[in-house]
Formats: structure tokens, C-alpha cells, sequence
């Protein structure tokens, strides 16, 4: 699947919502999860992005990730 401009912004704006702001943190969640979607079988944007999300263990996950950089910092 090719990735739009548009989906890429949603993805940063959507990471941004769940509270990632370390630049580092943000870039590699965004390679990973681009990376899942070009590479996804299929059609369906965001059914792609949410199988990128379950595979790096949900929201929550992405959360404790930043607050782990948050106390390491």
C-alpha cells in the first residue's frame, strides 16, 4: 500500500493526541508503522494503521513507551 500525505499526517497527529512528543520516540513509531502499512496486503488504510498500532501493544503501550523516556530524561 502507498501511503498518502494525508496519511502520514494522521498518523503524526494521532501519536501526537496520544501524548508522544519525544522526537526520537515519534520518528521511530512512524517508521514502524509506516513500514507495516506499505508492506500491508490490502486496501484499507486505517484497517492497516490499526493492525500497526495492536502489533506495538495498543495506545497504552505507545503511552508507557513516552513515559518511560519521560523518566529516563
Amino acid at each position: 500500500m502507498i501511503l498518502t500525505d494525508e496519511n502520514v499526517e494522521y498518523i503524526a497527529t494521532t501519536l501526537k493526541f496520544y501524548g508522544i512528543t519525544d522526537v526520537t520516540l515519534k520518528e521511530d513509531l512512524m517508521d514502524h508503522i509506516c513500514t507495516h502499512i506499505e508492506c500491508y496486503n490490502g486496501t484499507d488504510f486505517e484497517k492497516a494503521y490499526q493492525e500497526a498500532i495492536q502489533n506495538l501493544g495498543g495506545y497504552a503501550s505507545l503511552q508507557n513507551m513516552q513515559k518511560d523516556v519521560n523518566e529516563k530524561n
